[in-house]
């Protein structure tokens, strides 16, 4: 099958994918500091200095809670996504190629 679609509906396609790979990169690196504090805490030697103990007490929870937003938008774009292919399909008269 062969869609004819306008070029805004591809710009908005797009769109879709870049701000996608935007949240699931800004989830990624969030995940990145958790995981670089965890090990860093797991390896450490001696007593942590005062940042080093809010990082791990407190300040993971808070970047934990970012990394889930950023996924979840990012999931969120991705269906919604989805959703307006759906409709580009359901609106757009399909042509079989020859």
């Amino acid at each position: 099958m062969m869609y004819h679609l306008f070029e805004t509906e591809m710009q908005s396609l797009s769109a879709f994918n870049a701000e996608a790979l935007r949240w699931f990169s800004l989830g990624a690196f969030f995940l990145n500091c958790i995981i670089a504090v965890v090990i860093g805490w797991c390896f450490s030697n001696g007593l942590l200095s005062s940042f080093a103990e809010f990082m791990v007490h407190r300040g993971v929870w808070f970047v934990a809670v970012l990394t889930v937003a950023c996924f979840g938008y990012g999931f969120w774009i991705v269906y919604q996504k989805h959703t307006l292919i759906a409709q580009i399909k359901r609106e757009t008269k399909a042509e079989p190629q020859a």
